[in-house]
């Protein structure tokens, strides 16, 4: 079951599961399940303990294989349109990878304002 646990009893997988869940539950934000109640649920269907952490985990890679699975404060959802995605796309990733790079980039500065323009291994 690749690296969200051993071996779940039961039939299917835990991405398939979760997948299901969410398009099950109808689309748009209003469908949200966050991830302690999606653990809960896989919970009891497998019959073993699933944390959040492996749900987001799931999330994650099923986006990576080109589900779009949306998100806001809520939880994680089904689409009802494209601006669901889009905005899940910029308020959940891109802005916050801007933000992150800016944070780099003014660490960088401010080490070589320190120590001067030094030869560096990165």
């Amino acid at each position: 079951m690749d690296n969200y646990s051993s071996k779940l009893p039961g039939s299917g997988s835990l991405p398939s599961f979760v997948l299901s869940l969410l398009r099950q539950r109808g689309a748009g934000e209003d469908s949200a399940l966050g991830a302690a109640t999606l653990a809960g649920k896989a919970t009891i269907f497998f019959g073993e303990p699933i944390s959040g952490r492996m749900i987001r985990a799931v999330v994650r890679d099923l986006r990576r294989t080109g589900q779009p699975i949306c998100s806001n404060n809520f939880g994680f959802f089904w689409p009802s349109n494209l601006h669901d995605v889009l905005a899940t796309a910029e308020l959940q990733f891109r802005g916050p990878a801007r933000d992150e790079l800016l944070t780099a980039r003014q660490l960088r500065d401010a080490g070589r304002r320190l120590f001067g323009r030094q030869e560096s291994f990165l």
